[in-house]
């Protein structure tokens, strides 16, 4: 589950959270881009007091240094993170956002825990994008070595051609809120 603030409201998010929490969320990624970083900083220390005695894992987009300073679980890195590091945090659960064979293969050799491939389907994130479609992403998954989730328009529709076509599950920003 991604996090998407500019669609949803905090306090319908933090019900919405702990929602998923009970349906047997396990992974969350804090990506929002807008926010001040003390506005960033007070929604990572009420996600992190909701999911505080469960077994939810915490990661942050891009932000090595608040996953750190937060103890967060890992972060995910954009596709010019992957290329432009050196390597990867060694303590921290990482993940990448992957476009292509090239991406995978990078982030496969700096040893990230997991890729997000896409975007599969159109989506709002990147309008005018050209999904891969699911031929393509089943192909760049068969030739990849590191779990890979899908992304990029996906619902829970979506979770069985996901699973079929090699993923390890969806990642979702807008419909993994709705009710």
């Amino acid at each position: 589950a991604i996090t998407n603030l500019q669609e949803i409201s905090s306090e319908n998010f933090f019900q919405a959270l702990k929602r998923k929490v009970n349906e047997g969320l396990d992974l969350i990624q804090i990506r929002e881009k807008n926010l001040l970083k003390t506005e960033l900083e007070d929604f990572l220390v009420g996600i992190k007091k909701i999911l505080h005695h469960t077994n939810v894992r915490i990661i942050i987009n891009s932000n090595i240094d608040l996953a750190y300073e937060y103890e967060l679980d890992g972060v995910h890195l954009n596709s010019k993170q992957l290329h432009e590091l050196s390597h990867f945090p060694k303590d921290l659960l990482v993940g990448a956002s992957c476009h292509s064979e090239n991406d995978l293969m990078v982030a496969e050799e700096k040893n990230a825990d997991f890729a997000v491939l896409g975007s599969v389907k159109e989506t709002l994130t990147h309008p005018g994008i050209e999904p891969i479609g699911w031929a393509k992403f089943n192909k760049l998954v068969a030739n990849s070595n590191i779990p890979i989730y899908s992304i990029g328009g996906m619902t829970n529709n979506d979770i069985p051609s996901s699973f079929d076509h090699g993923a390890i599950g969806i990642a979702s920003q807008r419909a993994i809120w709705s009710k």
